[in-house]
């Protein structure tokens, strides 16, 4: 079933849709209300768009699209993951007292370096590849054989220092209007980069700042302004994307708001999914973290799982690199059986867990906790698609390394020579 056929049975079937969707939220609600975080955790969020997938399940099983048995698989596979999860990070707050000797004193300079870097790497990346927004095969592909993934690499530590750096002045300084200006080159990027993430990034960075560095969670009511703002600037990213036509807008609103389950509709119906081919799912998946070290032929490696699918629903669109991101769910089906798919999705949800737990910590420097932060939210991405994760992982190592490169840099700059770690109790 491809998208077309999709959004035809859900205007055919709204009622049933909207059944389903609360029946989603409400699952979600649940078990939200027991996790005492903020939606803006990374962590929530995730687990927000898999129960609005989840709803697309619910529909397609009700209408009689997917089979009983291929959605009690996946509800299955889900209760597993999830509960492995979220037992990880029940009642769970760790504090770091770690902080590098005179960092106070280069904070400052280390903003600077890496908020040039951050804008230096985006207008590279728009000058050899095109403005996403304005070009959507770009957007499709985004660094793929450009040669300029190292840019994608280098920057989400350089993101959220400065981030941090920005709301800690704020919050320090909220009467100060050019720190609040600080944030505008992440606006103008979000928008070009057609991409709804790029606004979520500045929240969960913001949530990020709260609890990893403060210590506190946050509580959506007290920056419901922010919030509204957000969400128009995301409004207006869609309204020039479809040239102003408001119409059109909302329907692709829509439509992203349904594609959290595009996998499911593509890969169940029909058991598409027994078409999918996994020769090599080990190296596969840990192609994502040693492909980039050129420890793994990218011969050896599968074609992606949602290129496959896309391409089994859209015949015309062979060799096309694009299609929905994979779940652990229909990866494990596709790769290794119903059994195997529950043994897989164990061990998928024990590794996310455990590095999720690993790096939820708080501490007072500001260098370390917008560190811990870049790791534990690339360690998100583990929520889905493993591979995919890994490769977050991979990028979220190399920008952390960076970011301390540039620490030590503006050590240096300020004469003082030696690295010092202060730990107290």
């Amino acid at each position: 079933m491809n998208n077309y056929e999709f959004f035809i049975l859900l205007l055919e079937n709204p009622g049933i849709y909207g059944i389903s969707l609360i029946l989603a939220l409400t699952i979600f609600y649940c078990i939200f209300k027991r996790a005492r975080t903020s939606l803006l955790n990374p962590l929530a969020f995730n687990f927000f768009s898999y129960m609005i997938g989840g709803a697309v399940l619910f529909f397609l099983t009700l209408i009689g699209s997917v089979s009983i048995d291929a959605a009690i698989y996946v509800v299955a596979s889900g209760m597993i993951f999830w509960s492995i999860v979220f037992g990880f990070q029940c009642k769970y707050k760790s504090i770091t007292n770690i902080k590098f000797q005179g960092e106070n004193r280069v904070r400052s300079i280390m903003f600077f370096i890496a908020y040039f870097l951050f804008i230096l790497f985006n207008l590279a990346t728009y000058m050899f590849l095109g403005i996403p927004l304005l070009n959507e095969q770009s957007r499709l592909v985004t660094y793929a054989g450009s040669g300029l993934g190292f840019l994608e690499r280098l920057q989400p530590a350089l993101i959220s220092y400065v981030l941090f750096y920005i709301f800690l002045k704020i919050d320090q300084h909220p009467k100060k209007i050019h720190y609040y200006a600080y944030l505008i080159p992440f606006i103008i990027f979000g928008i070009l980069s057609g991409s709804r993430s790029a606004f979520l990034q500045i929240c969960f960075a913001f949530w990020g700042f709260k609890y990893f560095y403060q210590g506190t969670e946050i509580s959506l009511i007290k920056y419901i302004g922010l919030i509204w703002t957000l969400l128009a600037v995301t409004t207006t990213s869609f309204f020039i994307q479809n040239q102003a036509d408001i119409y059109l807008s909302i329907i692709n609103i829509a439509q992203r708001i349904s594609a959290a389950g595009d996998i499911y509709w593509q890969s169940l119906p029909n058991q598409n999914f027994t078409y999918l081919v996994q020769d090599n799912p080990i190296i596969s998946i840990l192609y994502g973290f040693l492909g980039p070290l050129r420890l793994i032929d990218q011969s050896n490696v599968d074609r992606p799982l949602g290129f496959q699918i896309n391409e089994i629903v859209n015949p015309t669109l062979l060799d096309v690199n694009a299609g929905p991101l994979s779940t652990f769910s229909i990866y494990g089906l596709a790769a290794f059986g119903v059994g195997g798919g529950l043994i897989f999705t164990f061990i998928q949800a024990l590794f996310a867990g455990l590095l999720l737990r690993f790096f939820r910590r708080t501490t007072s420097s500001l260098i370390i906790s917008s560190a811990l932060y870049t790791m534990f939210n690339s360690s998100t991405a583990l929520l889905a698609d493993l591979s995919y994760g890994l490769g977050s992982l991979f990028s979220a190592i190399c920008s952390v390394a960076l970011l301390f490169c540039i620490f030590m840099l503006g050590k240096v700059l300020f004469g003082l020579k030696t690295i010092r770690i202060n730990v107290s109790s």
